[in-house]
């Protein structure tokens, strides 16, 4: 019953997308994206590919205008991931004709189809700032819901998912210590899913700040900094505090001479030292001490001795097809590796896979390492020739998204996805099309001063 009740929800998500107007069409995919775990399936297939095709859906009933591939750009390194991941796949021996197409389909859907799709579906016509708040606006219940958990011990939301659709309640094993440290989800299935999501509206919120003009509106956003901050602590990794701290301090470096933003991380410096005040905030701050005296050896979970052990077994796997990899999916179908660690046949030091890096080694070889990087140099290039061109505060918003695609190379090297690479490529798309939209104002008066 249940799992009926929480079906028909989640498919009246995609009916959202199909019928909302086009911002709002945004909106529904965000939170199919944050509020479902990917572990959902429907028709046998990822509850995410059903939300990326209702969006794909009204861009079809529209005809063929509604895709402009002359204005996307990083559009070359776009097609050879897209080439790439199809190579892999066809140069697969252990799949049928059929399968060396669909699997490697199934894949760029959760990759460059997304960025394709969400980039084509925002429309020059739709206010940026709107989105945002909105997307606020669900941070701010999902903090508060956080707080809920931390305070309770407990994820009802994910319990009801995770029940219904017989998955393995993640979000129930961190809460319960699982590596002797009690971190919370929210919404999300994963702690550092969540951390990862945080960390990128907390970016934005900044750049709200700059941007922000109204008083009331701009303390507003100063609460929900302090919020997403105390969540970030929460969700007790690592990795996302310190990609936190690098993200903020290469804003420091570049906007230093900002007097208002100079101000308000002076403010965020303050609110950091306060929370590690707190008894068990203090605990993550030594976490992160620890990582570079020791390698992370004091404390629960990875370490780096661990992930060098990794490293040196995944070179085993890489050894055997060094080009293409093994093929996609082959740690799950040939290694045994499973979700559920007392069902997983792998090696038990290769663990989890705890770097993206290990994952590409072993499946998809040197083809994917290099389509994977070049995606990340494009967009970061590209993103760096926006800051140059764009002269008002839409540079800082330029700003922060480099900053985030950069940190979250770092995330998936240090971590792996955590399944939230399509997230990202839904936040890449979200950036491109403001890029497009802001450089098309600075060439137009370009044009019109050399008149």
């Amino acid at each position: 019953m249940n799992q009926t009740l929480l079906l028909v929800c989640f498919l009246f998500i995609g009916v959202l997308i199909i019928l909302s107007k086009p911002e709002n069409k945004i909106f529904w995919l965000f939170i199919g994206y944050f509020m479902v775990p990917p572990g959902v399936v429907i028709f046998d297939r990822s509850i995410y590919l059903f939300f990326t095709l209702c969006l794909l859906s009204t861009l079809l009933s529209k005809g063929t205008r509604e895709f402009d591939y002359r204005n996307i750009p990083i559009k070359r390194a776009l097609i050879l991931f897209i080439g790439g991941t199809m190579l892999i796949g066809f140069f697969d021996s252990r799949l049928g004709l059929y399968q060396k197409i669909s699997r490697p389909m199934l894949v760029l859907f959760e990759s460059a189809f997304t960025i394709f799709i969400v980039f084509f579906a925002l429309r020059n016509k739709i206010n940026f700032n709107n989105l945002l708040d909105k997307f606020y606006l669900i941070t701010f219940i999902a903090c508060i819901y956080g707080l809920f958990c931390r305070v309770t011990h407990s994820n009802p939301y994910i319990d009801i998912i995770s029940q219904s659709f017989r998955l393995r309640n993640i979000s129930k094993d961190y809460m319960t210590g699982l590596d002797g440290r009690f971190r919370i989800s929210s919404f999300t299935f994963h702690p550092y899913f969540y951390g990862i999501f945080l960390v990128f509206i907390l970016f934005f919120v900044i750049y709200s700040v700059i941007n922000e003009k109204k008083i009331i509106k701009k303390y507003i956003l100063y609460c929900l900094i302090a919020l997403i901050l105390l969540n970030i602590f929460l969700t007790d990794s690592r990795t996302i505090l310190l990609i936190l701290v690098l993200g903020i301090s290469i804003l420091i470096v570049v906007l230093t001479n900002k007097r208002n933003v100079y101000k308000l991380f002076i403010a965020i410096l303050f609110l950091i030292i306060a929370l590690i005040q707190i008894p068990f905030m203090a605990d993550k701050a030594d976490a992160i001490v620890d990582i570079f005296l020791s390698g992370g050896t004091k404390v629960e979970g990875s370490n780096i001795n661990l992930r060098e052990v990794q490293f040196i077994l995944s070179l085993g796997y890489f050894y055997k097809s060094p080009i293409f990899g093994n093929g996609l999916n082959y740690i799950y179908e040939n290694m045994g590796f499973a979700v559920d660690v007392s069902d997983r046949l792998t090696d038990s030091d290769l663990y989890a896979f705890e770097s993206h890096v290990y994952i590409l080694m072993i499946e998809q070889g040197i083809i994917g390492i290099f389509i994977y990087l070049l995606l990340f140099i494009s967009v970061l290039l590209y993103h760096i020739k926006s800051y140059i061109i764009i002269k008002d505060n839409s540079r800082y918003f330029v700003l922060v998204n480099m900053i985030l695609v950069f940190c979250y190379f770092i995330f998936i090297i240090a971590t792996g996805t955590i399944s939230s690479f399509q997230l990202f490529c839904f936040f890449v798309a979200f950036s491109l099309r403001f890029q497009v939209k802001a450089r098309a104002r600075y060439e137009s008066r370009s044009l019109i001063n050399r008149l």
